[in-house]
């Protein structure tokens, strides 16, 4: 901002004090429609260069402007330069004929970018000769100066060569930009690549690239000149809308900022009639409203901005470092108007402030996407240790529950086996038999009680009442309770397994760490998830001072593996609650 600021003052002071010799020239003007050369004796007005530099015709739709001009002290390399290259016609007459026409509505071409220049000779200078200006839909306003041509084409030259880096600038910007939007698929981007695109297009064709360069046959550029500079402020404002998330902070400056941009294609349709029927009403109708349209959206976003940066909203950086190059650019071009600076100034601050557009937004873009990326590959890093850590978890589970289930084996029903082999070697095979059948159904009941059957059917109801039974059974000083509640008798199997082996783990932690007289768990269904409320009467612990266990640790990963909640409540002396919810349209 600071470089584009300093070239934009430099460029100010440069065009203000350059060197061009409006004294040498001698000038009268009048406001015809006649097609004929009027007479200059009676109708034309003394051009007074010491309180106006520039001569203003203002709306002159159906009618021309004639200049009548004599050039004092002419040197050969002389050039008249119009120092406004936004004219639909200039027609240079000597001696009743036309010598040359230049203009956006001809085949003309230029010496210099964004300037009419036209060649004098001696004959011309010291007889007189005339320039027919015409310009039809916007008011007309230029200034007259002697230059020389080595000058002039040096400068253009160096304007072009600007030009066309910018060129290559938006172009690798764009690119940029599309390669973002196809990544994101954010299409509010295409607004801000419109609002460049636009931009540079009006730069193009008010520096006459277009006209001297590539499409020299087009007799529109005047419209599209003007389309250009209104498509490239209201797709600027749009983007500018979106990037500091206006509908969020400001819903009503929103809806009015979108009820603004649906009047335009009313001005347009207006204006669009006012052209090809000929009705200079309905054109200046147009382009007022058009023009105050715009007033009113620039004082829309600038009340917008003040308020970011009042409220030090999270946007206030983007409002500062957008608001203050376009203040600067309004007061420049003011005071270019009061002190009579070249019309030329203007396409070339524009540019300057497109090109500030362009780059300050092309910067908010990328960082925007490196600040998403960066965090999009922090979360999956994370992700990635988590997967890590719930195999770790799970391969340790595995072997601890192999671990158990060894052990199980071993203290249960290796006694029983060795006592067969020795009922077998004192060959008493009825109390083999006895023994083998009592070892069957010990082994049924304890596979049953690892892992019930039925709850691969979703019986979730009627295993837990058969295992609450079974503990009730075992006589270790501790009763269990579950109730259930809207609960089908036949769930998802998978939700029936989650919910068995959580409990199972819970009521493990009650018996070892909570000592607990009494554990009681109730299970109610909802329509979208299922909640378990988990209680004992135990100890308690204090949960600033205690880790989770093993056991613990694996029930929430499974929770939060589902995207289901887990809360656990407990101070010493009074107990343990636990709330789970696990949403059911998940699985």
């Amino acid at each position: 901002m600071r470089i584009s600021l300093l070239i934009s003052l430099l460029l100010f002071f440069y065009l203000s004090i350059s060197s061009s010799a409006i004294d040498k020239i001698h000038c009268v003007y009048t406001i015809s429609d006649n097609y004929q050369i009027p007479d200059t004796s009676s109708t034309f007005s003394q051009w007074n260069k010491t309180n106006n530099l520039f001569i203003d015709g203002g709306f002159i739709r159906n009618q021309s402007l004639w200049c009548y001009i004599k050039i004092n002290d002419y040197q050969s390399n002389d050039i008249l330069v119009v120092d406004n290259n936004q004219i639909d016609s200039l027609s240079v007459i000597f001696e009743d004929r036309v010598i040359n026409t230049y203009g956006d509505k001809t085949n003309s071409t230029n010496l210099a970018y964004g300037l009419i220049c036209i060649p004098i000779t001696k004959e011309q200078a010291q007889k007189g000769f005339f320039l027919k200006v015409k310009k039809e839909n916007s008011f007309l306003k230029f200034g007259l100066s002697i230059q020389v041509s080595d000058e002039i084409q040096k400068k253009s030259k160096n304007e072009g060569m600007l030009f066309f880096l910018q060129t290559g600038a938006y172009l690798i910007l764009c690119i940029g930009i599309a390669i973002i939007l196809l990544i994101k698929k954010n299409l509010f981007y295409i607004l801000f690549v419109c609002s460049v695109l636009f931009g540079w297009s009006y730069v193009a064709i008010s520096l006459g690239v277009f006209q001297n360069d590539l499409f020299g046959n087009c007799m529109y550029y005047s419209e599209i000149r003007f389309l250009c500079v209104i498509f490239w402020f209201f797709f600027l404002m749009s983007f500018l809308q979106h990037l500091l998330s206006v509908k969020k902070f400001f819903p009503r400056i929103n809806a009015l900022l979108n009820k603004i941009a649906l009047s335009l294609p009313v001005f347009f349709l207006i204006l669009a009639f006012g052209f090809f029927k000929e009705f200079p009403s309905a054109i200046k109708l147009a382009m007022l409203s058009i023009y105050l349209t715009i007033v009113l959206t620039a004082f829309v976003f600038f009340y917008l901005c003040i308020q970011y940066i009042i409220l030090k909203n999270e946007k206030r950086k983007i409002a500062v470092f957008f608001i203050l190059p376009h203040i600067i650019w309004v007061v420049l071009t003011i005071l270019s108007e009061s002190l009579s600076i070249s019309p030329f100034f203007h396409s070339l601050s524009f540019s300057w402030l497109n090109s500030y557009d362009a780059i300050f937004f092309g910067i908010v873009i990328f960082e925007d996407y490196y600040t998403s990326a960066k965090r999009n590959i922090q979360t999956a890093q994370a992700l990635n240790k988590e997967r890590k850590i719930l195999s770790r978890v799970s391969e340790t589970a595995q072997l601890k529950e192999r671990r158990n289930f060894a052990n199980l084996l071993h203290d249960k029903f290796s006694s029983q086996l060795a006592h067969l082999g020795i009922l077998a070697e004192l060959n008493r095979i009825e109390d083999v038999k006895t023994e083998l059948k009592n070892l069957a159904g010990e082994m049924r009941s304890f596979s049953h009680h690892i892992l019930p059957k039925s709850i691969d059917d979703g019986a979730l109801i009627s295993v837990l009442n058969e295992h609450m039974h079974w503990l009730n059974n075992q006589n270790i000083g501790i009763t269990y309770t579950v109730k259930t509640f809207d609960v089908p008798e036949n769930i998802n199997p998978e939700i029936a397994m989650l919910v068995y082996l959580i409990t199972l783990e819970l009521i493990a932690n009650a018996q070892k760490h909570g000592k607990a007289s009494r554990v009681d768990s109730e299970i109610f269904g909802y329509i979208e998830n299922l909640s378990i409320h988990f209680y004992d009467n135990g100890s308690g612990f204090n949960k600033e001072n205690q880790r989770d266990g093993f056991g613990l640790t694996q029930i929430k990963n499974r929770i939060k593996a589902l995207n289901g909640t887990f809360e656990i409540h407990s101070e010493l002396g009074t107990g343990t609650e636990i709330l789970i919810e696990i949403p059911i349209n998940h699985l």
